[in-house]
């Protein structure tokens, strides 16, 4: 990964020694020690002005204490007068290198926040928090995105599942120091969790009869994605940063929007970094929902990306030949044929019923990297997804409609082709792709990431 130090609020900061008198006396005083401080490009702390403090940690060679520095906040302060114009962080105390230490192992992370009640709780983290494993490593354990939340808005409340505005970025930085390259500290923060993206779009133009699809997009959710892990630096595989999250519970974020998004034929984000959502989840190799062996019930909580929409074919004359269900007259040409949802005993067009349909995805979401799931309804290859399981759409808690407007839970029983979960909700798959980048580039041209709805 491409690293580099830039002056000022850009993407190098240097961290020097407090001018306090208050010193650490059971050190032996060497020469002073300082840090410069790097961070990957592009991210959600995207710059030196953004990272107001972070905690250090130091474990000394012959150091007779456990560690050197025991979780230390260094905070941001004044520019320094060089002429790199670097930002200062100082701690409450000096520190010095050890006489008799030829080496200092040094971990950091970011953000922290020395007013909580406890000093190594992880903000953004609900809960998680910091120690020392037995061979002096970090560890920080618990870290959970929320993934649920309450809010309200102009027509009432709305409970829905994380958008991730709560969510913060995790930095954590390693660097093993040694006497011979001086005092002045090279710690390099990398992102220790994965930023998630969805977008959506219309696939294709009208066909050679002139029909076209209105989609119309009301909410988006990443489904059964596990919400906890613990993560330190792996001593084995070069203190890399390391997941584990045996045991933990699948959930889902995501959220309902206030008004529908209309589809056309360029991305439209759904979950994507705005002032609603940034989710920042724990990395993590999701367990797909498996159509062949487990279609129906998804027994095994596989993930998926669930999407609530309605889907519209447009065709052209004022009336449909031989009349039909579920249609409408729009203007004098064009009548409308209402696709998705279908209602049990309903034929007549309504525009305010919306449904749910999903696509099952099975990503190996790696630290730092953001992924781009990009959907694309109703082009020449792609429908408008899969029927959900049935048990989900009452145990996630998924808003059921409201001002007006209704949202279908359950598979219509009316229709000659009865459909069951797993389905197509019309012909073909959602088309898709995915996009991965390091908080910057990684998936870049290709189809690795295009996923077709069903």
């Amino acid at each position: 990964m491409k690293l580099r130090t830039i002056a000022m609020g850009m993407g190098g900061i240097l961290l020097a020694a407090s001018c306090t008198n208050d010193v650490v006396e059971e050190v032996n005083m060497g020469q002073e020690i300082s840090f410069t401080t790097r961070m990957t490009r592009a991210n959600a702390v995207d710059n030196v002005s953004a990272l107001k403090q972070f905690r250090v940690f130091a474990k000394a060679e012959n150091y007779t204490e456990t560690m050197f520095i025991n979780g230390e906040v260094a905070k941001q302060g004044v520019i320094s007068s060089d002429e790199d114009n670097r930002y200062i962080f100082n701690m409450e105390h000096t520190y010095h290198w050890p006489t008799g230490s030829n080496s200092i192992e040094f971990w950091a992370y970011a953000p922290t926040d020395p007013n909580k009640a406890s000093e190594t709780e992880i903000p953004g983290g609900n809960g998680a928090t910091a120690k020392i494993t037995a061979s002096g490593a970090p560890v920080i354990e618990n870290f959970t995105p929320t993934s649920f939340t309450s809010v309200k808005n102009n027509n009432g409340s709305i409970a829905h599942h994380n958008s991730g505005a709560s969510h913060e970025d995790l930095l954590l930085a390693y660097q093993e120091a040694h006497r011979s390259g001086g005092t002045s500290i090279s710690l390099n923060f990398e992102h220790a969790l994965s930023q998630i993206e969805v977008r959506a779009k219309k696939g294709g133009t009208q066909d050679e009869t002139g029909n076209t699809y209105n989609v119309m997009v009301k909410g988006a959710w990443i489904v059964n994605a596990r919400g906890t892990g613990n993560v330190t630096f792996d001593e084995n595989e070069g203190n890399k940063l390391s997941w584990s999250t045996d045991g933990s519970t699948k959930v889902v974020y995501g959220y309902e929007l206030t008004e529908p998004i209309s589809l056309d034929h360029t991305n439209s984000r759904l979950l994507a970094h705005n002032s609603n959502s940034e989710l920042m989840l724990i990395p993590q190799e999701l367990d797909e929902w498996n159509l062949e062996t487990d279609k129906e019930q998804n027994t095994a909580n596989g993930a998926y990306i669930l999407i609530l929409c309605r889907v519209e074919a447009v065709h052209p004359g004022a009336q449909h030949p031989g009349g039909g269900d579920y249609v409408t007259t729009l203007g004098t040409d064009k009548h409308v044929h209402q696709m998705f949802p279908l209602k049990d005993n309903e034929t007549t067009f309504n525009e305010n019923l919306y449904g749910y349909v999903c696509v099952p995805i099975s990503t190996e979401w790696l630290p730092g990297k953001k992924y781009i799931y990009t959907l694309e309804f109703c082009g020449q290859e792609s429908g408008a997804g899969i029927y959900p399981p049935e048990d989900d759409m009452t145990d996630l808690g998924l808003p059921t409609g409201g001002d007006g407007k209704e949202y279908i839970t359950v598979i219509p029983t009316d229709p000659a082709d009865q459909k069951k979960p797993g389905d197509p909700v019309l012909t073909n798959p959602i088309k898709f792709s995915v996009s991965v980048k390091d908080w910057d580039e990684a998936w870049k041209d290709g189809n690795e990431g295009n996923i077709p709805m069903k």
